[in-house]
């Protein structure tokens, strides 16, 4: 069996497993896990072929695709402003978030960028190669981030109540 087909397997248990047990992010996070722990126990970077990762890249932009709704799209129309404002912040926070880590942590501008923004770790991670980025590194830089904002938030709304 390829070693990226034995990745593929242990990212696919792992995250149904996580998916199952009711781990927020689970699938991912999970699928994250076992392939990392692949490729750690083989002790070298498993090279994917470039048409299971663009295979990939399709599922992931269908994915995203089906997440649009007409209905949401309507909503969509009448909070403009509140969309702009979101999006300015973003703009402002992965800017400044993406300079910090650039100037104190010597990162290059590509994995900055896409390691700090507040996107979706999969569309991040699968992109990384695109910029040349690596995406171990984004991965992981969504990755803590997933499991901060997964174990702050319920604790910052009990707060709030």
């Amino acid at each position: 069996m390829k070693n990226w087909c034995k990745a593929a397997f242990a990212s696919a248990f792992c995250g149904l497993l996580l998916s199952y047990l009711g781990v927020p992010a689970g699938a991912f996070i999970g699928a994250i896990f076992g392939s990392a722990a692949t490729q750690i126990s083989l002790k070298f970077r498993i090279k994917v072929p470039r048409l299971a990762k663009r295979l990939l890249r399709i599922c992931v932009g269908c994915l995203v695709g089906l997440s649009i709704t007409a209905e949401g799209y309507y909503q969509s129309q009448g909070i403009f402003w509140p969309i702009l404002v979101t999006i300015m912040g973003t703009f402002v926070t992965t800017l400044t978030a993406a300079f910090v880590v650039i100037k104190k942590f010597r990162m290059n501008l590509t994995e900055a960028l896409l390691g700090t923004i507040p996107a979706g770790a999969t569309e991040m991670s699968v992109n990384a190669e695109e910029f040349n980025g690596d995406p171990v590194v984004i991965a992981t830089m969504h990755l803590f981030r997933l499991i901060s904002i997964i174990a702050l938030i319920p604790f910052i709304l009990l707060l709030c109540k």
